[in-house]
């Protein structure tokens, strides 16, 4: 049975409502990332915290939540005569020449977005280890350029002149954070050593960028699915976290039994990147039994995996929201604008020294240019040259008109005479 309050409810939300779920999204994806990064520079049981493949399978977990809050949300609105409303839905749907009912979208079909996900998320989790938080997030942005070229190629999304103009701006200031510890080189406090201290590398770039493509297809899937079937948001998020978590079950179990070579002392390999080194001084691929141990020692450390937990879930529902009532390009758009949060959060005080970030003017220039590319693609910032967005306003305006008047008449069938279908197609009515 289509879920025709959800719809309503999406295509008259008012302004305020929705950029409120976009407050939400960048505010989730703000202590998304905090927590991520905190838990990769946390030290228990006299290891670093370095479980790249472990973090992700608890996002997962997270987002696994919404499914379970969508079916504690459907099981206390039951449905009676499903199968007559079914009929009688279609039968007011010809009878006023309404649009077709959306068809259900099957668990199933999430695991392609579930995939792009879990290639995305382990690469960025792993790129994040060699990158500070904001130029983390900064990089992450690149997913923007993916996703407007990826709409535009597979769903046929125009762009006008004002999309083009952000998507210069937020390029641009990407290339600036890119650049900036180049231009500026950080400096490292004397007490810290130059592998303790948090620094960006090339290789997290290159990482981060070559996540962006998973992310983007993720996105447009996301956008298609909830364009084309009838689904909700907590429905898409959850699904997406219960298949991610298979996928990723077998992995750890593998990862567990997989020991990686000693590094050598002072220099950078691939053993310090992807694997963990445990309280027996073993190098393990994945060691998810040590991981649960440090987490229990460390009550900073557990409040830091719990709160990322929540927050990813938190954060694709309001993602998938947005991307469903507007478009992936506003989710992409929308999500850099967390980056400022991150920065200014990692300058604070209260980080440890050695992986406090510090004030770079170029830095601040790209994050600028994001948030004027930000306010300009999500039309919050209006140009004078932007007439084709206004046409394209007109037809998104016909139709949610089209699928409101859908909605109000399916929600109200029940208070005119009710109906039902004879064999042969026709409707009869009763009083």
């Amino acid at each position: 049975m289509p879920n025709t309050n959800t719809e309503t409810q999406e295509n008259n939300m008012s302004p305020f409502g929705f950029y409120m779920y976009m407050f939400l999204l960048v505010a989730s994806g703000s202590i998304n990332t905090i927590a991520n990064k905190l838990q990769n520079i946390s030290v228990s049981l006299g290891q670093k915290y370095n479980h790249s493949f472990f973090i992700t399978f608890i996002m997962f977990c997270g987002e696994a939540i919404c499914l379970l809050v969508f079916y504690l949300k459907k099981k206390n609105n039951p449905i009676r005569n499903q199968n007559l409303e079914n009929q009688n839905l279609v039968a007011i749907s010809e009878k006023h020449n309404l649009p077709p009912q959306k068809p259900q979208l099957s668990p199933y079909m999430c695991m392609l977005p579930a995939f792009c996900d879990f290639l995305s998320s382990t690469v960025n989790t792993i790129g994040l280890t060699m990158m500070t938080g904001s130029s983390f997030q900064m990089m992450r942005g690149a997913s923007i350029l993916f996703v407007a070229l990826f709409s535009k190629v597979f769903l046929r999304s125009k762009l006008f002149v004002h999309n083009y103009i952000a998507l210069t701006l937020v390029i641009t200031g990407l290339m600036l954070v890119g650049a900036a510890n180049l231009v500026i080189e950080p400096e490292i406090p004397r007490i810290c050593s130059a592998l303790e201290a948090t620094t960006t590398s090339v290789l997290g770039f290159v990482l981060i960028f070559f996540a962006s493509i998973f992310v983007a297809f993720q996105f447009i899937f996301e956008e298609e699915f909830t364009k084309r079937y009838n689904c909700h948001p907590l429905e898409v998020v959850g699904w997406e976290g219960v298949w991610g978590a298979l996928f990723y079950i077998p992995i750890l179990i593998i990862f567990q039994n997989i020991q990686c070579p000693n590094p050598q002392p002072g220099k950078t390999s691939w053993t310090k990147i992807l694997c963990t080194k445990n309280d027996h001084n073993q190098w393990i691929l994945e060691d998810s039994l040590f991981a649960i141990r440090q987490n229990y020692n460390d009550t900073m450390l557990l409040f830091c995996n719990i709160a990322y937990c929540l927050s990813i879930a938190l954060f694709n529902y309001t993602g998938v929201t947005v991307t469903k009532i507007a478009s992936a390009a506003s989710r992409a758009v929308t999500d850099t604008i967390r980056t400022v949060v991150i920065w200014c959060f990692f300058m604070l005080p209260i980080v440890n020294i050695c992986n406090r970030e510090h004030f770079n003017f170029v830095q601040l220039t790209g994050f600028m240019f994001l948030i004027a590319g930000t306010l300009i693609y999500n039309e919050i910032v209006f140009l004078p040259f932007g007439k084709k967005a206004e046409n394209g306003k007109i037809e998104i305006k016909e139709i949610k008109e089209k699928e409101e008047l859908q909605s109000l008449t399916i929600n109200n069938y029940n208070t005119i005479p009710s109906e039902s279908v004879l064999s042969d197609g026709n409707v009869n009515k009763t009083i």
